[in-house]
């Protein structure tokens, strides 16, 4: 279907990317309802901005079990370099290209996320929600760097 999208190419990065997003934040609500076409004037589609993000790990009582799965994993504590070689297969993408964003995505995901929780403390209060957030998201990041 992306090849039909105004921008194909872009359009594939997008969508792997979003799959390592995902897998880096622990979001395992993330399937394929979370994604839109937009048409425009020109009447040819294009990938609507990505909605839905956020972190289920977060949430205990919540299923580990992710929606879609990454290289035939569903259980993100499973995934490791041969689960992302394969999906780097799933998506068209190269291996070098794969943990390229792997490692550049972790870098900024734990840096923003570092960050905005500061700003939601100064804000509104100490959270015990803000370290646990954290915690998932170094962890994920630090898991999915190892190959």
């Amino acid at each position: 279907m992306l090849e039909k999208t105004a921008s194909p190419g872009l359009n594939r990065l997008r969508l792997a990317r979003w799959g390592i997003f995902n897998a880096l934040i622990g979001n395992a609500d993330a399937h394929g309802k979370n994604l839109s076409l937009l048409y425009g004037s020109s009447h040819i589609p294009d990938m609507a901005p990505i909605y839905d993000l956020l972190s289920t790990a977060v949430y205990p009582e919540l299923s580990p079990k992710m929606a879609m799965h990454i290289g035939g994993e569903r259980l993100l504590d499973r995934v490791y370099g041969s689960q992302w070689e394969r999906y780097s297969r799933d998506v068209n993408m190269s291996k070098r290209r794969t943990f390229s964003e792997i490692e550049a995505m972790s870098a900024q995901i734990v840096e923003q996320a570092e960050r905005l929780a500061h700003e939601m403390e100064r804000e509104h209060g100490a959270s015990e929600f803000y370290s646990r957030a954290l915690s998932v998201i170094a962890r994920n990041c630090a898991a999915a760097k190892k190959r």
